[in-house]
């Protein structure tokens, strides 16, 4: 085989010989393998939001107009560990492309050294040498430059500004997340101080009621049966009073800990109402999609494994590079910077991979595996983000239409109680008509709250879920 190609190779011009040869040595590589298509927005039917709804952008969480709430989301911002480990992260993305850039530029080192040696008299070294003590001295200067030739240094580069802007991204997300998680915990833990409020009412007249009944038990009035049951309510209004002080209790510790505040301070803070903040949904549909940030960065993570992908393949072609050297060395201190002690020297090379032992190939099917797996985490990414969007905008439209039914029984429910009041005041009706009234109302009340608290809740998640970054990009 060797005899047949010989002569070959020789009638080659030496150009067509270089050609061949770069040929036969990037030709290692394997093929690339298939990769998972990126879904798109269209392929799924959503339409994607120009710019977040009004109510979900910059500092949204101030239209609730609790100033209590503003303090402890702007410690929270400041103060909280996931929000340090992400600027932690831009930093070190940002540190990794700045070493990435060097690679394109020449470096440039110096150095200065000074050898005081004898030498053996029976060495290798001859008179007048052997046998004395010399000193050796030398100053210099070098540079070394690689030529970018396949590009391998500039993709690398651009893998590391992808990751780079992917971090400022999750770093945006994070942000978005606690603002969000702190303001549904600070909702829960006011609905349940308001809630404790109402629970300690429905007890009281739970109490009132078993206490009649208890009467009305002694007197033959009533059956037992019906003395149990005021005893069961009774026993079912203990039961929710402690649930919403448990769901109190977990509020405000869940709280605390994201806004790294003492349980003291907050547990030292007066019951508020829940704000109204209403907000204007009638514009959004289900099939449209906000630029969320972490969309975004799943994006970046995409384009950087594929740079790394263009990286590792480059890897299969020859190194070019070029050093120089300038300096000045010599026995004698006294000649160091003498014309006669300068060296200089340039020195052009080419490494070739020729064998590797499948290091490169290796190299190149980590980076495919790390490309697909971008690609699936974005895909994944999008799908959730449309699940989320969709089920937030129903949940806060449900969770309105729920919210006004209950004002209207609340309403009713009071216009009941006021009757039963005026009856008894007249002496058409017994107290205990009064009290299962007012416990009526109350048991309203408490479902308004509910209702309430579960509106904003949904509000706040929609907020999430369309809250998109400020970049003009696109996912």
């Amino acid at each position: 085989m060797v005899t047949l190609i010989q002569p070959l190779i020789q009638r080659l011009p030496q150009a067509g010989l270089c050609t061949l040869l770069l040929a036969l040595l990037t030709a290692c590589a394997a093929p690339s393998p298939p990769m998972p298509p990126m879904l798109t927005a269209s392929q799924l039917s959503l339409s994607t939001l120009p710019q977040s709804p009004d109510f979900a952008r910059g500092a949204w969480w101030r239209a609730l107009r609790d100033p209590v709430l503003d303090q402890l989301l702007e410690h929270a911002l400041v103060a909280n560990p996931k929000l340090t480990l992400a600027a932690a992260k831009v930093a070190a993305a940002q540190a990794n492309e700045a070493i990435a850039a060097s690679g394109s530029g020449p470096t440039v080192n110096a150095q200065a050294s000074f050898n005081r040696q004898r030498y053996s008299a029976d060495g290798l070294i001859p008179p007048p040498i052997a046998g004395t003590w010399q000193n050796y001295s030398q100053i210099g200067a070098s540079l070394n430059y690689s030529f970018d030739l396949w590009g391998k240094i500039r993709e690398r580069v651009a893998a590391a500004a992808g990751a780079s802007r992917a971090a400022e991204l999750e770093q945006a997300s994070a942000q978005q997340w606690l603002a969000a998680e702190v303001v549904t915990q600070y909702l829960v833990w006011r609905a349940a101080q308001q809630e404790i409020m109402l629970q300690q009412a429905a007890l009281l007249a739970s109490e009132q009621l078993a206490q009649k009944s208890k009467t009305l038990k002694r007197a033959g009035l009533v059956s037992r049966d019906a003395q149990n049951e005021q005893t069961l309510l009774l026993a079912e209004a203990r039961t929710a009073l402690i649930a919403a002080q448990l769901a109190s209790s977990n509020a405000q510790a869940a709280l605390a800990a994201l806004t790294l505040t003492r349980q003291a301070d907050l547990a030292a803070q007066a019951p508020r109402a829940l704000p109204a903040w209403p907000i204007n949904t009638n514009d959004l549909r289900l099939n449209q999609l906000a630029q969320r940030p972490e969309l975004l960065a799943a994006k970046y993570q995409v384009e950087s494994a594929a740079a790394l992908v263009r990286a590792a393949q480059a890897d299969f072609y020859p190194d070019i590079s070029l050093s120089a050297l300038i300096g000045l060395s010599s026995l004698s201190t006294a000649t160091l910077f003498d014309s006669a002690s300068r060296r200089l020297g340039v020195t052009p090379a080419i490494s070739l991979p020729i064998f590797e032992a499948g290091a490169l190939q290796g190299a190149l099917d980590l980076q495919h595996a790390h490309y697909a797996s971008a690609i699936a985490i974005y895909n994944q990414t999008l799908l959730d983000i449309a699940n989320d969007s969709a089920s937030s905008l129903a949940r806060q439209q449900a969770a309105l239409k729920i919210e006004t039914e209950a004002k209207l029984s609340e309403t009713a429910a009071e216009q009941l109680a006021n009757s039963a009041r005026l009856r008894q005041r007249a002496g058409l009706s017994p107290a205990s008509d009064t009290l299962q009234s007012h416990l009526s109302h109350v048991n309203s009340r408490l479902s308004l709250l509910q209702a309430q608290r579960d509106r904003l809740i949904a509000q706040t998640s929609l907020i999430r879920a369309m809250g998109a970054t400020d970049s003009k990009e696109t996912p």
